[in-house]
């Protein structure tokens, strides 16, 4: 579907709301009467803006937080909103997690989220950034255990990866690997796996990713 004035519109319009919005502010209700153009489109278009604001979501250096990312504001507008987020799985299937400012991570309320995205993706192919660029010290300071059940759970749905991008604590680096050994990657198209500290091994089967397009695996020690 080609953009039309009201899909830009729209969304130009629901981003400039989801700047302004908290990730603590409770949801905003719609007035009874609309009050904007965004407000009197039908759910098809709607739900076009909706693609349109999250298309580009993945990088975690401009959006800190998976909880700040569309459409969890999206459903923070009303109630209407809300219900045409919840409705597009392909709205959940591309998600961040993690943050360049280690200040600013919460291991247990990321895993909470990607579980929350998971689930409204419904069967989606999944495309996943993981951005966790810290050092072992700060990795055990931050919750190892935490961590280590957040990309345990998302191996859990390795069967849906689509595109992965991973930058992980080296006691984690290897985990990642796992759906290379015992799994079956049949949507893995790219993966991308770095850690500039890790300088062990690992071997990959490749034929477990039969649609594999693009495998990057850095650290000190190239993994082979």
């Amino acid at each position: 579907m080609k953009s039309t004035p009201a899909i830009v519109f729209g969304a130009t319009l629901a981003s400039q709301v989801m700047d302004r919005i908290s990730v603590e502010k409770p949801t905003v209700k719609c007035p009874k009467r609309p009050s904007s153009t965004a407000q009197t489109l039908p759910p098809e278009i709607l739900g076009h803006i909706f693609l349109q604001c999250t298309s580009n979501n993945r990088d975690s250096r401009f959006r800190p937080s998976i909880r700040c990312y569309p459409p969890m504001l999206l459903g923070r507008i009303c109630s209407m909103w809300r219900a045409v987020s919840i409705s597009l799985p392909e709205l959940w299937s591309k998600f961040t997690v993690g943050d360049e400012d280690i200040s600013h991570v919460d291991i247990e309320k990321d895993l909470m989220a990607a579980k929350h995205w998971i689930s409204n993706s419904e069967s989606r192919p999944l495309s996943i950034l993981i951005y966790y660029p810290m050092k072992t010290c700060s990795y055990i300071n931050l919750g190892a255990l935490r961590l280590t059940q957040l990309v345990e759970y998302l191996i859990s749905h390795s069967l849906r990866w689509n595109e992965v991008e991973l930058t992980l604590p080296a006691p984690v680096y290897e985990l990642a690997l796992i759906p290379f050994k015992c799994g079956s990657l049949s949507q893995l198209v790219e993966f991308d796996n770095t850690n500039k500290f890790w300088n062990g091994s690992a071997t990959l089967t490749l034929s477990s990713a039969p649609k594999l397009q693009v495998l990057l695996l850095t650290g000190d020690g190239m993994p082979c």
